[in-house]
């Protein structure tokens, strides 16, 4: 479940750009780069001002040594709802409660809506830069498909923090990600391609609710505790 939750926080993108300067430790969140500081506020901006947001994107995980698994995937957004269909998984968000749908095994999970459970989207993790917990480092830019795009590399300021870095990819133009990563110490690389961003789709409420009626048979897990 975590990886469902967290998807849109993991991403890596392997890629040396020279992203810390050596005349400057990068140890707090006050040594952060105004410019990369500028850049996600930005970002988070033409976010913010779309009153929905459509995310077509494949996703890979990979640990050291083995062969990344790769998929594709959806994200639909509107407000508090979120539809997010990814892998055997369609997750609904109505804003009151999460509803997890197994499709092969036809079982659908319904979950209490709280911040652990909440689901770090592209639009969600630009907030982070209004956090202490990390320091934010801007490198150079990377000329990728005739685009230009800033990279930002995300410091966690906690040395026992799980994550070893984040990077972050934008487009210059346009100020919308373009690809979101972490590296976990542990070895793992998590990357999310964002195919494709529409901003301001007519998408109606309906489809951040699951309809039982729909799906004959399906077996219900109520693990709601309020």
């Amino acid at each position: 479940m975590k990886l469902y939750y967290f998807l849109f926080s993991v991403f890596v993108l392997s890629f040396s750009t020279g992203v810390v300067a050596q005349n400057n430790m990068y140890l707090t969140a006050e040594d952060s780069d105004k410019e990369a500081i500028n850049i996600l506020t930005k970002s988070k901006e033409v976010l913010n001002k779309s009153e929905t947001l459509f995310f077509d994107f494949t996703f890979s995980t990979k640990y050291a040594g083995q062969i990344p698994d790769e998929q594709s995937g959806i994200l639909k957004q509107k407000g508090d709802m979120y539809y997010l269909e990814f892998g055997d998984r369609t997750i609904y968000c109505d804003g009151k409660d999460v509803r997890v749908y197994q499709r092969t095994q036809n079982i659908l999970e319904i979950n209490d809506l709280s911040e652990e459970s909440g689901m770090v989207s592209p639009k969600a993790l630009l907030d982070l830069y209004e956090s202490a917990d990390f320091v934010f480092v801007l490198g150079d830019n990377l000329k990728l498909k005739g685009k230009v795009l800033n990279t930002l590399m995300l410091k966690p300021v906690d040395k026992e923090s799980e994550f070893s870095k984040i990077n972050i990819l934008i487009d210059s133009k346009s100020y919308l990600p373009y690809e979101i990563a972490i590296m976990y110490k542990d070895g793992l690389k998590n990357n999310i391609k964002i195919n494709e961003i529409l901003l301001n789709q007519k998408i109606q409420n309906s489809v951040f609710k699951f309809n039982e009626a729909e799906h004959p048979g399906v077996s219900v897990e109520d693990l709601r505790m309020n």
